[in-house]
Formats: structure tokens, sequence, C-alpha cells
């Protein structure tokens, strides 16, 4: 009597592990897609708003020395503070943190208060209960400061 000729060979392995490697790869880029995390794309660089949010000194100056610009809006991604996602300023960053320390340093590296902004960092400030941070801008601004917010615009964050 002869062998029954086995299920799986050497060359049926060799045949089947490169197509069998490929999908095994496709399925996990799919499951950390649906995870939110992209994957074979490099990591974000931190913006200077979120600098700014997370009270970050150092990497505040080293942005504006590299040229960044302490006035114009970048997102601040949810992983890093409470901003939920939103395009703030540096200065509307650090205002939703509380962190006066970092508002000196945008404001020394170029950041403008202009009649603009000036409500809605005020806003923010009472939103967030920051007595340092409404203390800081009356220092730093003639306003106007709002008494009702509801009617400025403010960016979406999260409390």
């Amino acid at each position: 009597m002869s062998e029954p000729p086995p299920l799986v060979t050497r060359e049926a392995v060799a045949l089947g592990l490169p197509g069998a490697l490929v999908a095994a790869g496709v399925v996990l880029v799919m499951l950390l897609r649906l995870a939110g995390v992209p994957p074979l794309e490099p990591p974000e660089r931190m913006t200077l708003s979120e600098a700014a949010a997370l009270e970050s000194d150092a990497d505040v100056v080293r942005l504006l020395q590299a040229g960044a610009d302490p006035n114009a809006p970048a997102r601040v991604r949810r992983s890093r503070i409470r901003a939920v996602g939103a395009d703030l300023t540096p200065l509307e960053a650090a205002m939703t943190s509380r962190h006066v320390s970092v508002m000196t340093l945008l404001i020394d590296g170029g950041a403008r208060l202009d009649p603009a902004q000036v409500p809605v960092l005020w806003c923010l400030a009472l939103s967030h209960r920051n007595a340092d941070a409404e203390a800081w801008l009356r220092s730093r601004s003639a306003g106007p400061f709002p008494s009702d917010c509801s009617r400025v615009r403010m960016p979406e964050v999260a409390r």
C-alpha cells in the first residue's frame, strides 16, 4: 500500500506564503485605519499651537526660531490637549490650556493681540475661569473686552 500524499508540501507553502503575508498586511492596514491610526504615514510634527497648548516653552522657542508664524492658526490634535481637533492660533491654544507664561513667549516672538482676537481670547479666559489669563490680557491690551461672549465667534474646544 502506498502512503497518501501529504496535505501540505513545501511547494504549496512556498507558493501560498507570499499571498498570505500580503493578505495579512492588508487586513492589518485596514484595522489600523479603523482604529484611527494612519499606517505608513510619517508622524505629524508638533505645531506651534500644540506646543503652546502643552506649555512646552522649549518647543515654542524652537518653532519660533525655525520660522513658525506666531499668528497663524494650526490644527491641534485631540490627543494633544482638550481642544477637539480645532484650528487655533498659538495664543488661543495657550489660553485654552491656561498657560500665561507661554502667551508671554508668543508675544515676545511676534504674536499680535489685534482687536479681532482680543474678544476671543477674553471669552476663552472667561469660559475656562482663568483669572491669571484675564489679568494678563488686561495688562497687554486696551480691549475691547466684551461683557457678553454669546456674540463672539469662539473656536470649538472641549472643556
